[in-house]
């Protein structure tokens, strides 16, 4: 497709999701994102700001539709676009890595939050300092997950490892 063609195209997706979603035809609507995003994919690639929006667009579609899997499915293939597009510390990224938190913790996947809490703090403190609040933030949250799961042992380590970074 041309880039007429693919505007084209675009625009007409757009106008068959709001037709199907507003009769409730959500096949239609997910394999429609499923073709715009194939030829987004064609045309472009991963990367571009289209084929993440049709990512976004079925990461939203599956949410409605309950089917976590495929939203963690979703969230972690843009996850890894917006990586290779700009960095961890862009702020479209960390929407990513916060609304993949935020599914986990609903899930009661606890082991994948600390992960992601352990990443954004390793994140923090290279952008700032361990005194920035950012960084005390990400600090209290994996805290507060430690306590809520009673890791006591673990805490005492984790706050161990913070006094002797601040010597």
């Amino acid at each position: 497709m041309n880039e007429k063609d693919l505007s084209s195209f675009s625009e007409a997706c757009h106008w068959l999701e709001l037709l199907y979603s507003n009769q409730d035809k959500m096949k239609e609507v997910k394999d429609m994102y499923l073709r715009a995003l194939t030829e987004y994919e064609k045309a472009w690639d991963s990367e571009h700001t289209s084929t993440l929006a049709t990512i976004n667009n079925l990461e939203n579609l599956y949410m409605n539709q309950d089917k976590m899997k495929e939203v963690e499915d979703m969230y972690l293939r843009a996850l890894t676009e917006k990586e290779k597009i700009w960095d961890s510390e862009h702020t479209s990224t960390l929407n990513t890595i916060n609304n993949l938190e935020t599914l986990y913790k609903n899930q009661d996947k606890m082991k994948e939050v600390e992960n992601i809490y352990l990443r954004a703090l390793t994140e923090k403190e290279k952008i700032w300092d361990s005194e920035h609040t950012s960084t005390l933030d990400m600090i209290n949250n994996l805290e507060l997950l430690y306590l809520n799961q009673d890791k006591m042992k673990v805490l005492k380590l984790f706050c161990m490892r913070l006094c002797n970074s601040n010597d």
